[in-house]
């Protein structure tokens, strides 16, 4: 089943993508972390242009210091603005990621 489900949201992105290409002249699909750390690891990106930036392809061994070192700016600024971010899937239970955020309570965010 969940084969399935996963078959059914790759053909579901392809539409996205070609969408997002027709728009914007480049777009692709990423993962921005290790599939057993988490079930949402993929990301759609998109820029005006013909091809995108190496460096959203290549984590820590791009050859793009510059695109890295904005990307790292812009985190930090986020991080400032937002205080630590919580990327658990409230509501969720999984027992293949060891993980039951099926009690957790949103809780809205502080401000300083």
């Amino acid at each position: 089943q969940l084969e399935w489900a996963e078959l059914f949201e790759d053909s579901i992105q392809s539409f996205r993508l070609r969408r997002l290409e027709d728009i914007f002249g480049a777009s692709a699909e990423i993962r921005f972390a290790p599939s057993q750390c988490t079930l949402q690891d993929r990301c759609l990106v998109s820029v005006q242009g013909t091809e995108l930036p190496a460096g959203v392809f290549a984590h820590e061994s791009t050859q793009d210091p510059a695109f890295m070192q904005q990307l790292r700016k812009a985190a930090e600024e986020l991080l400032k603005i937002s205080g630590p971010l919580d990327c658990r899937p409230r509501g969720l239970k999984s027992a293949k990621f060891g993980f039951d955020y099926t009690e957790d309570v949103y809780m809205e965010p502080t401000s300083d």
